[in-house]
């Protein structure tokens, strides 16, 4: 009797938590920078993100880019100045049973960042970074897949579908571009804040192959030469990338996402000689999981009518994804302007983030709630009361995921960025909207039974009674249990009842061999 094995391997949730990472900062302002009135706004960006999986527990570091955009006085009128500063964060969050051999994820997002002046040479940062780690195990199943048919031992099939990985890919797009400001616009002084967001983000899967592509759009605000004056310039660049993966197809499933991990930028000039042209440096982290629904027969059960077996099975539990969906939600809101401070009169920047605060299963959805923190940076029709201001607004929002066959027994783990903010202004209003990708991935537990090994042990099989044995078919019974039950094989009462496999119905009487040779 020879066993023929195959292996199998499937990803196993093993947890997911998170921790929030307080960051306290005190910041020196350079000697080259004027003394600080007030703080307009902070807007940090997350670069850098490592994980380090240990014994129960991961590692998460960072770094966080400041820029602050302050007020000062010069010559008795106001002008607007920045500081950048870049601070390193790490966090450990406790997973019992986690090892290095694991698969991890991790997310890092500002809950909360302000910049408070201390004295006008120094300022404090304090904030609430949360990290989020998602941990999975690859296990492994060296299962018997079939038995060799040079013996006599009869199998019974059965037929299972499985979730598997093909394979990830995790890298980098990197993009340039030079950015040509416009005849009518002043030369550049200094560049006070540089962004990029995300207009359109793809990832298509073809034969043997990941494509990844975006747009990325570019937002700078710079001090105008020999002036104060605070100018905003916006470009667009499509970015696109691919890359090899052994067995995926347009077929199948996948999970993905874009991350901005670095920007750069120098002001260079123009072919005039003019301080109008800036060059900007990026880098876009991708990552794709590719997964399949496999299709295998397996052994259910087994016997011999010559000889004893002994069977080893295990019981396993499996993650089974119910669905991936993935939508794009449209938040929109509005900041009203306080009576005490001027009504807009242009925006000059925007920066954003979401917080998810709950999602739950319910039948056939799932449910999210969060909040869409906005900074708005805006001149002012009053130039006798400050040139610019900046305002913010935190806009909750909630939203509804059709997922289909959805249980509240299930579990869900969600995706969401904020991948593009546009503010406009109408009645001396700020009228906001984000646009919201979301992913969700809705899975349930299964158990499955595989054979792990058949081997002869020591015995003889029963004896048969009699020359036949006359069977009255009951409502539960197939084939497969009758032979088993009389040592026989189903060919061989095919043959005597002169029936096919499939047509046995309940009291129905059969010819079952005993001692007789047939």
């Amino acid at each position: 009797m020879e066993l023929i094995k195959e292996n199998i391997e499937f990803e196993k949730m093993l947890g997911e938590n998170f921790n929030d990472t307080i960051i306290h900062e005190e910041y020196i302002v350079p000697d080259t920078h004027p003394d600080i009135s007030e703080i307009l706004m902070i807007n940090s960006k997350m670069k850098n993100i490592h994980k380090e999986m240990m014994k129960d527990k991961v590692h998460v570091n960072g770094e966080i880019d400041f820029t602050i955009l302050y007020t000062t006085m010069e010559d008795e009128e106001e002008v607007v100045c920045s500081l950048n500063y870049t601070k390193t964060f790490a966090s450990i969050i406790e997973m019992t049973g986690v090892n290095h051999e694991m698969i991890s994820e991790a997310e890092c997002s500002i809950e909360h960042m302000e910049c408070i002046i201390l004295n006008s040479r120094k300022v404090c940062v304090e904030g609430v970074v949360n990290v989020k780690v998602e941990v999975s195990k690859m296990n492994n199943l060296d299962i018997v897949k079939a038995i060799d048919m040079g013996s006599d031992v009869q199998c019974a099939e059965k037929h299972m579908h499985m979730d598997k990985i093909i394979g990830m890919v995790n890298g980098d797009i990197t993009g340039e571009t030079e950015i040509l400001i416009p005849v009518h616009m002043p030369e550049i002084y200094e560049v006070m804040d540089c962004s990029v967001t995300f207009k359109s983000k793809e990832i298509v899967l073809y034969d043997d192959m990941v494509k990844f592509s975006c747009r990325a759009c570019i937002k700078i605000l710079y001090r105008a030469m020999n002036t104060h004056e605070l100018c905003v310039i916006e470009n667009d660049v499509y970015l696109e990338k691919e890359c090899e993966l052994s067995g995926v197809s347009s077929m199948m499933a996948h999970l993905g996402k874009f991350t901005i991990k670095n920007i750069s930028h120098m002001i260079k000039a123009n072919e005039e000689g003019e301080m109008k042209c800036i060059f900007v440096d990026m880098i876009i982290g991708i990552f794709c999981k590719v997964m399949d629904v496999v299709s295998m027969n397996l052994i259910e059960d087994a016997y011999s009518p010559t000889m004893m077996l002994e069977m080893a099975k295990e019981s396993v539990e499996m993650d089974v994804i119910h669905k991936i969906v993935k939508e794009e939600l449209v938040v929109k809101g509005k900041i009203e302007i306080d009576d005490d401070i001027p009504r807009p009169k242009e925006i000059l920047f925007t920066s954003g983030d979401i917080c998810i605060t709950e999602k739950r299963i319910v039948e056939d959805k799932v449910l999210v709630e969060g909040v869409m923190k906005v900074s708005v940076l805006y001149k002012a029709h009053d130039k006798d009361h400050g040139y610019v201001f900046a305002v913010y607004e935190e806009i909750p929002f909630d939203h509804s995921m059709e997922v289909h066959g959805a249980k509240i027994h299930m579990h869900s783990i969600l995706k969401a960025s904020l991948d593009h903010i546009e503010c406009d202004i109408e009645h001396d209003e700020i009228k906001i909207k984000g646009v919201i990708d979301m992913t969700c991935k809705v899975t349930y537990k299964s158990q499955k039974e595989f054979l792990m090994d058949v081997c002869e042990k020591e015995g003889e099989p029963p004896k048969k009674k009699g020359s036949f044995i006359i069977y009255v078919v009951q409502s539960e019974d197939t084939l497969w249990k009758v032979a088993k039950k009389y040592n026989t094989t189903i060919d061989l009462i095919c043959k005597i009842n002169d029936i096919t496999e499939g047509d046995i119905k309940a009291n129905t009487k059969l010819i079952i061999p005993g001692r007789a040779v047939i």
